[in-house]
């Protein structure tokens, strides 16, 4: 791979070189220091994206983990509400007949409050 690539660029810089020489009349050359300097340079961005690479590797790994830990947490939680479900309901029916209960309360207290300002009238 690496070797066709090299020869793809020293046909492409022979072809620039001469259009660099129709143009400007200078002479370019290449040389085999040239392609070292491309081989090190191949060598130093592999590394760089080598050592990139696990990084990546590890970003998405943490990630899924956070996922797979949330999707749990969430079938939890939603575990937890279909068992607080009835307790929900039953609390919610007995806060009904309470509020009954106070509306009527709250009535006779209506009553005995004008009984007694009455009362407390005549006195």
């Amino acid at each position: 791979m690496l070797s066709q690539l090299s020869v793809n660029i020293h046909n492409s810089v022979q072809e620039a070189s001469l259009n660099f020489f129709d143009e400007q009349k200078r002479k370019v050359y290449i040389t085999p220091t040239s392609y070292l300097e491309l081989i090190k340079l191949y060598i130093s961005m592999l590394k760089t994206q080598q050592n990139i690479l696990p990084l990546k590797i590890r970003k998405y790994t943490v990630g899924l983990q956070t996922l797979k830990e949330t999707n749990e947490e969430v079938a939890k939680l939603q575990q937890k509400i279909v068992e607080f479900k009835p307790i929900l309901t039953k609390s919610q029916k007995d806060n009904e007949v309470l509020m009954v209960e106070l509306a009527e309360k709250s009535k006779i207290a209506e009553k005995t409050e004008a009984v007694v300002s009455v009362e407390a009238a005549e006195a």
